[in-house]
């Protein structure tokens, strides 16, 4: 991938938790497609310094409210894609006041 390219789309490509560690250096990148992957809440860590994220999707996933901690630094954030998660819509409400500016589907 080239430094220059905003977009990755890695949506059913049964991505875990462990295979998100190969995104830190994306530091360029704006928009992240990862549903229906095997991403738990352990995975989204890997996702702290994308801080240039402007949408992301991690729709049919296992992630739980517990990893929406790990969201709520990504404040470029425009756009996020939670259905089908286990997401509770108090989860969404928590980090809707972190993400004041986000769209947050669920």
């Amino acid at each position: 991938m080239l430094e220059t390219d905003t977009s990755l789309n890695l949506g059913s490509w049964k991505i875990t938790d462990a295979g998100l560690v190969h995104l830190k250096g994306l530091t360029n990148l704006q928009n992240l497609n990862l549903n229906r992957n095997q991403i738990t809440d352990a995975g989204l860590v890997h996702l702290n310094g994308l801080t240039e994220l402007q949408k992301l999707v991690l729709s049919g996933t296992k992630i739980t409210d517990a990893g929406l901690v790990h969201l709520k630094g990504l404040t470029g954030l425009q756009t996020l894609g939670l259905g089908d998660t286990k997401i509770t819509d108090a989860g969404v409400a928590d980090l809707q006041k972190a993400l004041p500016d986000c769209k947050i589907y669920k």
